[in-house]
C-alpha cells in the first residue's frame, strides 16, 4: 500500500483499481480471522484515512466512509453492513474554497443524523454540521466556540443525549478544553479542562465513548515508565482515572484507525504492537481491566494488502473495517522463497501434512476458499511440519496460506476429496 498526503494534510490509501478490489469485511475480535462480504465497493480507489472520516449507522446496518473514486471525485459511501453493496455514493464535499475540509464525522444513532465538522478556512473557524447521506449535501448549525484545528482521534458521540464530543483549545484561555456540544443547536453543555498530565512526554489518545456508562475510555502513554495505561475520563469533569497498564504492550496504532468499543462486553478494542514487534487486536475488558484476546491481526494473503478503520456495530455485535484485497477473484497459490518444501497428500479425504524449510517459532495458518473468504485459522508453535485436517470442510478446492514469525511465507492450493 502508498500513504499519499495532499495539501489539505489529508491523508488517502492510494489502491491499485486494476488488480484489487475494496470489500467491507467482519472481523472476529477473538481470533482476528475476518471474513469480506460478497459484493465488493465498486469504484473505490482512494479511503481517507486522515482526517478521520468514517462512522457506523447502527439502526440502518450502514458503514460510511470518505473515499475517492476512479476519476478522482471524493464520495460519501454508504454501505450495506449485510451485502457489503453500496446503497449511496454522492459527491462530498462540495465545498466553495478548496482549502475548506469536512472531518471527523458521527453518527448518532438515537435520532440517525450524521454529523461533522467543517472547516472555514477564510475565516478560520470550525462549524458544525449535519450532513444528508444520500445526496452529500450538508447544513452549517453553528460556529464552535474553539480555537484552532480539532484534536486528532479525540472526537466521539454521546447519543444518550446527542452530544458531539471534542478536544480542543478554549480561545477564551488558550487551555486544552474537553468539549461536549449539544448537537441539534450546537451549543456548549460543557468545557472542563482535558487532563493535563505532569510529563509533557505523556499523552492520552484513542478516546472512546461508552453510551452505557456515559463514560470516555482511552489510552495514556506514562514516558517515564514506558508504558500505556487503560485510563477513563469523566465527560463532565473531565477526571482522569488510571485503571491499568497493558501488559507487554509497546505502540498502539493511531492512523489508520483501529480503535473501537464493544459496549455490550465493556470491551476497548485496538491495535498494538508488542515489545517484540507484533501486531496484535487487543480487547481490554474495561471493568475487570484484563486483556480478553489479543491474536495477530492482520493477517494478509498478500503484502498489498490491508484491513483498517474499525468500528464495532453495537446493535449487532459485529466489528466492521476496509479490507483492500490484492487479487480481486481469489487467493493465489505462490511460493516466497521455497520456504513450502512440500505438502502431502494432496489431494486428500482426511489429513495432508505441510514440511517448512525449518521450525519457525510461530506459524499461523489460513484456509480460505476459492473466493478469498477466511475459513479457518490456527496458529503452532515451534513447528516445522503442520498437519492440516479437513474436519468440517466440504470436497472441493481451498486455498491454505501460511504467515511465519508474522511474515508472508507462501500459499498453496488443496484439494479435498
Amino acid at each position: 500500500m502508498k500513504i499519499v498526503s495532499t495539501s489539505l494534510l489529508f491523508t488517502l490509501l492510494s489502491l491499485n483499481t486494476f488488480a484489487q478490489k475494496e470489500f467491507l469485511t467482519t472481523i472476529n475480535p477473538s481470533s482476528g480471522v475476518f471474513t469480506k462480504k460478497p459484493n465488493h465497493i465498486s469504484g473505490v480507489s482512494l479511503v481517507q484515512i486522515t482526517p478521520r472520516s468514517y462512522t457506523f449507522d447502527e439502526i440502518g446496518g450502514r458503514y460510511i466512509f470518505v473515499g475517492k473514486d476512479n476519476a478522482g471525485n471524493s464520495r460519501l459511501y454508504s454501505i450495506d453492513a449485510t451485502t457489503g453493496a453500496s446503497i449511496s455514493n454522492p459527491l462530498f464535499p462540495v465545498l466553495a474554497d478548496k482549502f475548506d475540509y469536512i472531518s471527523e464525522l458521527q453518527f448518532d444513532n438515537t435520532s440517525r443524523i450524521l454529523y461533522g465538522i467543517h472547516w472555514i478556512s477564510s475565516k478560520g473557524e470550525n462549524y458544525l454540521c449535519s450532513i444528508n447521506t444520500s445526496t452529500g449535501s450538508f447544513t452549517d448549525i453553528a460556529s464552535l466556540p474553539v480555537s484552532g484545528l480539532i484534536g486528532t482521534n479525540h472526537v466521539m458521540f454521546n447519543k444518550n443525549n446527542h452530544h458531539y464530543i471534542l478536544t480542543a483549545k478554549d480561545p477564551t484561555s488558550s487551555s486544552v478544553c474537553l468539549f461536549s456540544i449539544n448537537a441539534p443547536t450546537a451549543s456548549v453543555v460543557s468545557k472542563p479542562l482535558f487532563p493535563v498530565l505532569p510529563d509533557p512526554s505523556d499523552n492520552i489518545s484513542e478516546l472512546q465513548y461508552d453510551n452505557l456508562s456515559n463514560t470516555i475510555y482511552g489510552m495514556h502513554w506514562d514516558a517515564s515508565e514506558s508504558r500505556n495505561y487503560l485510563v477513563s475520563i469523566n465527560p463532565t469533569t473531565g477526571k482522569l482515572t488510571s485503571l491499568d497498564s497493558i501488559p507487554g504492550l509497546k505502540t498502539i496504532t493511531s492512523s489508520p484507525h483501529y480503535t473501537t468499543f464493544d459496549e455490550n462486553n465493556h470491551r476497548y478494542i485496538f491495535k498494538g504492537e508488542d515489545r517484540s514487534g507484533k501486531n496484535y487486536l487487543y480487547s481490554v475488558d474495561v471493568i475487570t481491566k484484563k486483556v480478553v484476546s489479543k491474536p495477530a491481526f492482520p493477517i494478509l494473503a498478500a503484502l498489498e494488502d490491508n484491513v483498517l478503520e474499525l468500528k464495532f456495530d453495537n446493535a449487532s455485535q459485529k466489528l466492521y473495517g476496509l479490507h483492500w484485497q490484492a487479487n480481486s477473484t481469489a487467493i493465489r497459490e505462490n511460493e516466497i522463497d521455497n520456504h513450502i518444501l512440500d505438502l502431502y497428500p494432496n489431494p486428500f479425504s482426511i489429513s495432508s501434512k505441510i514440511i517448512l524449510d525449518k521450525s519457525y517459532r510461530e506459524v499461523t495458518v489460513i484456509i480460505y476458499n476459492v473466493l478469498g473468504q477466511a475459513l479457518r485459522q490456527e496458529t503452532h508453535f515451534n513447528s516445522s511440519t503442520i498437519d492440516i485436517q479437513r474436519e468440517n470442510l466440504a470436497p472441493g478446492d481451498y486455498f491454505v496460506s501460511l504467515i511465519a514469525d508474522q511474515k508472508n511465507i507462501g500459499t498453496k492450493k488443496i484439494v479435498i476429496q
